[in-house]
């Protein structure tokens, strides 16, 4: 079974308490690192999905103006 947005985020909020003594540069370098581990079939697939469920939310339906920005690299 797939986790859903609000899973992955609690999964993601615990993972980053535990990780709360490190500093800026350290966190920024183990997430490039994990960033980098991604395959590019991997990348794409979880890159629909993100679009698919902002494209499906609520709030963004219903939205008069959406804010967004283009990405640099795998960002």
């Amino acid at each position: 079974m797939q986790a859903t947005c609000q899973e992955r985020l609690s999964a993601g909020l615990k993972k980053r308490e535990n990780m709360t003594r490190q500093t800026k540069s350290d966190l920024r370098a183990h997430f490039l690192k994990k960033r980098a581990q991604i395959s590019e079939k991997d990348h794409l697939r979880l890159s629909q999905s993100l679009c698919e469920q902002l494209r499906d939310h609520p709030r963004i339906k219903e939205a008069d103006l959406i804010l967004g920005y283009q990405s640099f690299g795998k960002e």
